[in-house]
């Protein structure tokens, strides 16, 4: 009989602070990854619209850019939003806007919730 675990995944809250809203418009995109704390490469990610930003974002195991770099192989995460007026989802530049949420831990649960408010300038 084999033991597996239940798919991780992580159900995110994201907001513009108020701020920058006038930073960001509605078709900016916005992506979204989680990545361990002291990493750099993504473990999941999606990408979205400013416009998009009011409702829930789920990343899941599914979500992996790299083949058996997932979700189910890191203990902690951190969670990025960056807003950004290109298209490249791999180069941070000065206008971007970016937040993260707090270190998450799969010990205490293979369901996490993040709270991001993008709320700094890229300089």
């Amino acid at each position: 009989m084999s033991c597996t675990s239940p798919p991780r995944e992580i159900s995110i809250e994201i907001s513009l602070s108020d701020s920058l809203r006038g930073s960001a418009e509605e078709q900016d995109t916005v992506f979204v990854y989680a990545r361990e704390p002291t990493g750099r490469i993504p473990v999941a990610a999606t990408k979205l619209k400013v416009k998009d930003l009011s409702r829930a974002v789920l990343l899941n195991e599914s979500m992996k850019l790299i083949n058996n770099y997932t979700l189910a192989g890191v203990d902690q995460v951190l969670v990025v939003a960056r807003v950004s007026k290109g298209s490249n989802p791999h180069k941070t530049k000065a206008g971007d806007l970016i937040g993260e949420s707090a270190t998450l831990s799969f010990a205490t649960g293979h369901v996490q919730r993040a709270v991001v408010v993008i709320d700094q300038l890229v300089k």
